[in-house]
Protein backbone atom coordinates (compact mmCIF):
# COMPACT_ATOMS: atom_id res chain seq x y z
CA UNK A 1 0.00 0.00 0.00
CA UNK A 2 1.28 3.56 -0.69
CA UNK A 3 1.02 4.44 3.00
CA UNK A 4 2.74 2.69 5.88
CA UNK A 5 0.02 1.94 8.46
CA UNK A 6 2.21 -0.05 10.87
CA UNK A 7 2.37 2.61 13.63
CA UNK A 8 -1.35 3.25 13.29
CA UNK A 9 -2.21 -0.45 13.56
CA UNK A 10 0.22 -1.08 16.42
CA UNK A 11 -1.70 1.51 18.46
CA UNK A 12 -4.63 -0.91 18.56
CA UNK A 13 -2.64 -3.86 19.88
CA UNK A 14 -4.15 -2.99 23.26
CA UNK A 15 -7.80 -2.02 23.91
CA UNK A 16 -8.54 1.59 22.95
CA UNK A 17 -11.53 3.91 23.10
CA UNK A 18 -10.72 4.90 19.52
CA UNK A 19 -12.17 2.93 16.60
CA UNK A 20 -9.71 1.39 14.14
CA UNK A 21 -10.60 2.05 10.50
CA UNK A 22 -10.82 -0.83 8.01
CA UNK A 23 -8.97 -1.40 4.75
CA UNK A 24 -11.64 0.36 2.69
CA UNK A 25 -11.34 3.51 4.78
CA UNK A 26 -7.55 3.31 4.59
CA UNK A 27 -7.71 3.11 0.81
CA UNK A 28 -10.00 6.15 0.74
CA UNK A 29 -7.53 8.11 2.89
CA UNK A 30 -4.64 7.13 0.63
CA UNK A 31 -6.52 8.26 -2.48
CA UNK A 32 -7.63 11.56 -0.93
CA UNK A 33 -4.16 12.26 0.48
CA UNK A 34 -2.45 11.73 -2.86
CA UNK A 35 -4.97 14.12 -4.42
CA UNK A 36 -4.48 16.75 -1.68
CA UNK A 37 -0.72 16.64 -2.16
CA UNK A 38 -1.01 16.37 -5.96
CA UNK A 39 1.52 13.57 -6.01
CA UNK A 40 2.96 12.40 -9.28
CA UNK A 41 1.73 8.85 -10.08
CA UNK A 42 5.34 7.66 -10.06
CA UNK A 43 5.48 8.72 -6.40
CA UNK A 44 2.05 7.57 -5.25
CA UNK A 45 2.63 4.02 -6.52
CA UNK A 46 5.38 3.55 -3.91
CA UNK A 47 5.32 3.97 -0.13
CA UNK A 48 5.39 7.76 0.30
CA UNK A 49 4.10 8.34 3.85
CA UNK A 50 3.70 6.87 7.34
CA UNK A 51 0.49 7.13 9.38
CA UNK A 52 0.39 7.99 13.08
CA UNK A 53 -2.27 6.73 15.54
CA UNK A 54 -5.55 8.67 15.71
CA UNK A 55 -6.08 11.62 18.01
CA UNK A 56 -9.13 13.28 19.51
CA UNK A 57 -10.09 14.97 16.26
CA UNK A 58 -7.53 13.57 13.78
CA UNK A 59 -8.07 10.27 12.00
CA UNK A 60 -4.33 10.19 11.40
CA UNK A 61 -1.37 12.43 10.64
CA UNK A 62 0.71 11.26 7.69
CA UNK A 63 4.42 12.03 7.73
CA UNK A 64 5.74 12.81 4.25
CA UNK A 65 9.52 13.07 3.99
CA UNK A 66 11.19 16.17 2.64
CA UNK A 67 12.47 14.17 -0.31
CA UNK A 68 8.95 13.58 -1.63
CA UNK A 69 7.79 16.24 -4.09
CA UNK A 70 4.26 17.62 -3.54
CA UNK A 71 2.36 20.85 -4.00
CA UNK A 72 3.46 22.25 -0.62
CA UNK A 73 7.17 21.54 -1.14
CA UNK A 74 7.93 25.19 -1.91
CA UNK A 75 6.54 26.16 1.50
CA UNK A 76 8.15 23.37 3.53
CA UNK A 77 11.51 24.05 1.83
CA UNK A 78 12.60 20.44 1.65
CA UNK A 79 11.53 19.53 5.19
CA UNK A 80 9.10 16.80 6.19
CA UNK A 81 5.44 17.72 6.47
CA UNK A 82 2.49 16.23 8.30
CA UNK A 83 -0.87 15.83 6.56
CA UNK A 84 -3.48 15.89 9.32
CA UNK A 85 -6.79 14.33 8.27
CA UNK A 86 -9.72 15.05 10.55
CA UNK A 87 -12.31 12.45 11.42
CA UNK A 88 -15.55 12.79 9.54
CA UNK A 89 -17.35 13.49 12.80
CA UNK A 90 -16.05 15.39 15.81
CA UNK A 91 -16.73 14.47 19.40
CA UNK A 92 -18.93 16.54 21.75
CA UNK A 93 -17.57 20.01 22.33
CA UNK A 94 -15.03 19.81 19.50
CA UNK A 95 -14.79 22.84 17.18
CA UNK A 96 -16.39 22.58 13.77
CA UNK A 97 -13.79 21.44 11.28
CA UNK A 98 -14.80 24.11 8.76
CA UNK A 99 -14.14 26.78 11.40
CA UNK A 100 -10.74 25.28 12.16
CA UNK A 101 -9.75 25.20 8.49
CA UNK A 102 -10.98 28.77 7.96
CA UNK A 103 -9.12 30.06 11.01
CA UNK A 104 -5.84 28.47 9.94
CA UNK A 105 -6.08 29.92 6.41
CA UNK A 106 -7.73 33.31 6.96
CA UNK A 107 -6.98 34.29 10.57
CA UNK A 108 -3.81 32.56 11.74
CA UNK A 109 -1.52 34.52 9.36
CA UNK A 110 -2.79 37.69 11.05
CA UNK A 111 -2.10 36.57 14.63
CA UNK A 112 0.56 38.76 16.27
CA UNK A 113 3.73 36.93 17.27
CA UNK A 114 3.64 34.43 14.40
CA UNK A 115 5.44 32.82 12.70
CA UNK A 116 7.72 31.58 15.48
CA UNK A 117 10.52 29.01 15.65
CA UNK A 118 8.77 27.63 18.73
CA UNK A 119 5.36 27.09 17.07
CA UNK A 120 4.58 24.47 14.43
CA UNK A 121 3.80 26.09 11.09
CA UNK A 122 0.69 25.32 9.01
CA UNK A 123 1.02 25.48 5.23
CA UNK A 124 -2.57 24.89 4.17
CA UNK A 125 -6.06 23.80 5.24
CA UNK A 126 -9.22 22.89 3.34
CA UNK A 127 -11.54 19.95 2.68
CA UNK A 128 -11.86 17.29 0.01
CA UNK A 129 -14.97 15.13 -0.38
CA UNK A 130 -16.16 16.35 3.02
CA UNK A 131 -12.89 15.47 4.77
CA UNK A 132 -11.09 18.44 6.33
CA UNK A 133 -7.31 18.50 6.52
CA UNK A 134 -4.25 20.51 7.51
CA UNK A 135 -0.83 20.39 5.93
CA UNK A 136 1.70 21.36 8.58
CA UNK A 137 5.35 21.38 9.50
CA UNK A 138 6.49 17.99 10.83
CA UNK A 139 8.21 18.24 14.20
CA UNK A 140 10.51 15.32 15.02
CA UNK A 141 10.82 14.10 18.60
CA UNK A 142 8.44 13.12 21.38
CA UNK A 143 5.80 14.99 23.29
CA UNK A 144 6.59 16.64 26.59
CA UNK A 145 3.63 14.68 27.96
CA UNK A 146 5.30 11.36 27.18
CA UNK A 147 8.51 12.50 28.89
CA UNK A 148 6.67 13.62 32.02
CA UNK A 149 4.39 10.57 32.13
CA UNK A 150 7.44 8.29 32.04
CA UNK A 151 8.88 10.15 35.03
CA UNK A 152 12.15 10.72 33.20
CA UNK A 153 14.91 12.08 35.41
CA UNK A 154 15.88 15.46 33.97
CA UNK A 155 18.88 17.51 35.03
CA UNK A 156 18.38 21.01 36.38
CA UNK A 157 20.01 22.29 33.21
CA UNK A 158 17.51 20.39 31.04
CA UNK A 159 14.56 21.58 33.12
CA UNK A 160 15.74 25.17 32.95
CA UNK A 161 16.04 24.93 29.17
CA UNK A 162 12.55 23.48 28.72
CA UNK A 163 11.04 26.14 30.98
CA UNK A 164 12.86 28.89 29.06
CA UNK A 165 11.48 27.56 25.78
CA UNK A 166 7.95 27.33 27.19
CA UNK A 167 7.93 30.79 28.74
CA UNK A 168 10.50 32.88 26.84
CA UNK A 169 9.92 31.19 23.47
CA UNK A 170 6.16 30.62 23.51
CA UNK A 171 3.93 31.95 26.30
CA UNK A 172 5.50 35.34 27.04
CA UNK A 173 6.08 36.57 23.47
CA UNK A 174 2.62 35.47 22.30
CA UNK A 175 0.56 36.46 25.35
CA UNK A 176 2.34 39.82 25.46
CA UNK A 177 0.95 40.72 22.03
CA UNK A 178 -2.51 39.30 22.67
CA UNK A 179 -2.24 35.84 21.07
CA UNK A 180 -3.69 33.92 24.03
CA UNK A 181 -5.12 30.39 24.13
CA UNK A 182 -6.22 27.94 26.80
CA UNK A 183 -5.05 24.42 25.86
CA UNK A 184 -1.50 24.45 27.24
CA UNK A 185 -1.43 20.72 27.98
CA UNK A 186 1.95 18.94 27.90
CA UNK A 187 0.93 16.74 24.94
CA UNK A 188 0.71 19.87 22.80
CA UNK A 189 4.48 20.38 23.02
CA UNK A 190 7.25 18.40 21.39
CA UNK A 191 10.88 18.08 22.48
CA UNK A 192 12.66 18.09 19.15
CA UNK A 193 16.39 17.47 18.61
CA UNK A 194 18.32 20.74 18.39
CA UNK A 195 22.12 20.64 18.26
CA UNK A 196 23.33 18.66 21.27
CA UNK A 197 20.06 19.10 23.13
CA UNK A 198 16.33 19.42 22.62
CA UNK A 199 14.08 22.40 21.95
CA UNK A 200 10.43 22.71 22.92
CA UNK A 201 7.99 23.39 20.07
CA UNK A 202 4.24 23.90 20.28
CA UNK A 203 2.42 21.34 18.12
CA UNK A 204 -1.25 20.57 17.39
CA UNK A 205 -1.88 24.29 17.00
CA UNK A 206 -5.65 24.05 16.52
CA UNK A 207 -5.82 25.24 20.14
CA UNK A 208 -3.76 28.30 19.22
CA UNK A 209 -6.55 29.58 16.98
CA UNK A 210 -9.36 29.08 19.51
CA UNK A 211 -9.79 32.85 19.89
CA UNK A 212 -8.35 33.90 16.55
CA UNK A 213 -11.47 35.82 15.53
CA UNK A 214 -11.46 37.91 18.71
CA UNK A 215 -7.70 38.51 18.40
CA UNK A 216 -7.86 39.61 14.75
CA UNK A 217 -11.25 41.34 14.48
CA UNK A 218 -11.59 42.92 17.96
CA UNK A 219 -8.01 42.95 19.31
CA UNK A 220 -8.84 45.21 22.28
CA UNK A 221 -11.72 43.01 23.44
CA UNK A 222 -10.25 40.32 25.72
CA UNK A 223 -13.59 38.96 26.94
CA UNK A 224 -13.09 35.37 25.77
CA UNK A 225 -9.33 35.29 26.33
CA UNK A 226 -9.53 36.65 29.89
CA UNK A 227 -12.17 34.07 30.84
CA UNK A 228 -9.89 31.23 29.81
CA UNK A 229 -6.59 32.28 31.43
CA UNK A 230 -7.28 30.45 34.70
CA UNK A 231 -7.88 27.22 32.78
CA UNK A 232 -4.70 27.73 30.79
CA UNK A 233 -2.59 28.38 33.87
CA UNK A 234 -3.94 25.25 35.57
CA UNK A 235 -2.28 23.28 32.77
CA UNK A 236 0.89 25.35 33.01
CA UNK A 237 0.90 24.57 36.72
CA UNK A 238 1.00 20.83 36.02
CA UNK A 239 3.89 21.20 33.56
CA UNK A 240 5.97 23.51 35.76
CA UNK A 241 5.58 21.48 38.94
CA UNK A 242 6.38 18.18 37.23
CA UNK A 243 9.45 19.69 35.55
CA UNK A 244 10.70 21.36 38.73
CA UNK A 245 10.46 18.04 40.60
CA UNK A 246 12.00 15.87 37.87
CA UNK A 247 15.66 16.28 39.07
CA UNK A 248 14.61 14.55 42.31
CA UNK A 249 13.01 11.50 40.67
CA UNK A 250 14.85 8.38 41.80
CA UNK A 251 16.44 10.12 44.78
CA UNK A 252 15.76 8.82 48.26
CA UNK A 253 14.11 12.02 49.49
CA UNK A 254 13.11 11.88 53.18
CA UNK A 255 9.40 12.48 53.68
CA UNK A 256 9.87 15.76 55.53
CA UNK A 257 12.14 17.10 52.78
CA UNK A 258 9.80 15.76 50.10
CA UNK A 259 6.93 17.79 51.56
CA UNK A 260 9.10 20.90 51.97
CA UNK A 261 10.39 20.83 48.40
CA UNK A 262 6.99 20.22 46.83
CA UNK A 263 5.42 22.99 48.89
CA UNK A 264 8.22 25.34 47.83
CA UNK A 265 7.75 24.43 44.16
CA UNK A 266 4.01 25.06 44.38
CA UNK A 267 4.44 28.40 46.17
CA UNK A 268 7.07 29.65 43.71
CA UNK A 269 4.98 28.62 40.71
CA UNK A 270 1.86 30.20 42.20
CA UNK A 271 3.61 33.54 42.78
CA UNK A 272 4.71 33.71 39.14
CA UNK A 273 1.26 32.66 37.92
CA UNK A 274 -0.43 35.81 39.23
CA UNK A 275 1.25 37.88 36.54
CA UNK A 276 -0.16 35.68 33.79
CA UNK A 277 -3.71 35.95 35.12
CA UNK A 278 -3.87 39.73 34.70
CA UNK A 279 -6.54 40.92 32.25
CA UNK A 280 -5.57 41.99 28.75
CA UNK A 281 -2.13 41.58 27.22
CA UNK A 282 0.57 40.10 29.42
CA UNK A 283 2.79 42.76 31.01
CA UNK A 284 5.83 41.89 33.11
CA UNK A 285 5.96 38.25 32.09
CA UNK A 286 9.74 38.21 31.69
CA UNK A 287 10.33 39.56 35.19
CA UNK A 288 7.87 37.08 36.73
CA UNK A 289 9.51 34.17 34.95
CA UNK A 290 13.06 35.22 35.85
CA UNK A 291 12.03 35.55 39.50
CA UNK A 292 10.51 32.06 39.37
CA UNK A 293 13.75 30.58 38.00
CA UNK A 294 15.83 32.48 40.54
CA UNK A 295 13.72 31.13 43.39
CA UNK A 296 13.81 27.57 42.04
CA UNK A 297 17.61 27.79 41.97
CA UNK A 298 17.84 29.20 45.49
CA UNK A 299 15.06 27.32 47.27
CA UNK A 300 14.63 24.01 45.41
CA UNK A 301 17.41 22.99 43.05
CA UNK A 302 20.18 23.89 45.49
CA UNK A 303 19.28 20.75 47.45
CA UNK A 304 22.00 18.07 47.28
CA UNK A 305 19.18 15.59 46.63
CA UNK A 306 18.85 17.00 43.11
CA UNK A 307 21.83 14.76 42.36
CA UNK A 308 21.22 14.65 38.63
CA UNK A 309 21.65 18.40 38.28
CA UNK A 310 24.50 20.22 36.66
CA UNK A 311 25.08 23.93 35.87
Amino acid sequence: MPLDWSNYDAFFNVPRQQTQIDQTAKQEIETLSAEILQLDPSVSNNVWGACSPPGVSAQTVIRISGETSHRFSHLSKGKAVGLKLFKLKNGPGAPRQSDVAHAHVELRPKLPGLPSDFVQEVYGAHNINGRYYLVQEWIEGESLGDVLDRNDVLSVSEVRGILRDLFEGILIPLWSVGTIWWDVRDDNYCLTPDGNGRRLVMIDTDSLIAYAREIVETPEDFTRRDKTKKRAMQRVKTIVEKLAWSPFIGANVPRKEDVRLKEAISAIRSAAEQCFLQPGRLVGGDAAFQQMLKRFDAEVWNSPLAFHSHP
